[in-house]
Order: C-alpha cells, then structure tokens, then sequence
C-alpha cells in the first residue's frame, strides 16, 4: 500500500520527477535531504518535499492533508514512548530501544527502503511528529538510521 502511495508521490509534478528514475543504479548516493527540524504542526513550506508523519497513532486535530505519507511502523512503540514520558528511561536507553524496535521489524526496514528511494530519486524528506524538541525525539535517531544506510 505505502509502495503505491510513494510512487505516486514521485510522478508528482511538483517533485520535479524525470523518466530516468526507474533506472538509477542501486549503489547510487541519495541527491535528497532529510528534514526533521519541524512537527507536525508547523505549515508545510515548498522545501519540505515528500512529508511523512512517523507515528503510530494519528494526532488529534490534523488532517490528511497535511503529510503525503504516513509510516506508522517508524514511530516509537507504545510501552517504549509511555515508559520515556514517564521519566524512567535515560535518553541514551530510549534512542537504543527504538533503533533496536526499527531494525527487528520488517515492516519498518520496508518503510525506510522506500524513504531511501525517494532519496535516492533526489525527493527532500520531512520526518514528522507531535514532538516539537528534535533533540529528544525519535525522528534524530530516524534520520541517523537512514543515512548509515544511503
């Protein structure tokens, strides 16, 4: 489902897609940046490019149109985000636990292959949430991720 809605994404005129994509080399080096300065709740700007919300619930109040995506497997898992607000989790021990969730998960490897294409096709990324501290949310540890894999 999200492989259709990607594609989708990228044919786009707007994103500027050219009929050379569907033959890029796999070891090519992503042409795209990854953006995770802004929440959910931030107006969307002409730079942000492709914006995917990464949580698995849906926050009140925001329509669909919004995000052009939303990859619900790269958000926190429920017990690791409740334990984190709750004051009993290090950051470090936080950060760890979800790129250990990430990794275990076949769903979420799926996800981020798909957002590693659009990179790779040049497509800027916007990595989104509720959170609006970045440095104390999942999508820096995301962004980590998907660089170590480029």
């Amino acid at each position: 489902m999200y492989f259709l809605l990607l594609t989708a994404i990228m044919l786009k005129s707007r994103y500027n897609t050219k009929s050379k994509c569907s033959s890029l080399p796999s070891n090519k080096k992503a042409d795209g940046q990854i953006y995770v300065e802004k929440s959910i709740y931030d107006s969307s700007s002409t730079t942000d490019g492709v914006r995917i919300l990464v949580m698995r619930m849906w926050p009140r109040g925001i329509k669909k149109s919004k995000i052009d995506a939303w990859m619900k497997d790269l958000g926190t898992e429920k017990d690791l985000i409740k334990e984190w607000r709750a004051g009993k989790l290090p950051l470090q021990d936080f950060r760890s636990r979800y790129i250990s969730n990430l990794k275990k998960s076949k769903a979420a490897r799926d996800e981020m292959d798909q957002i590693i294409d659009l990179l790779k096709h040049g497509k800027n990324v916007t990595l989104l949430c509720t959170d609006r501290d970045v440095t104390k949310c999942h999508r820096s540890s995301l962004k980590q991720i998907l660089e170590e894999r480029l």
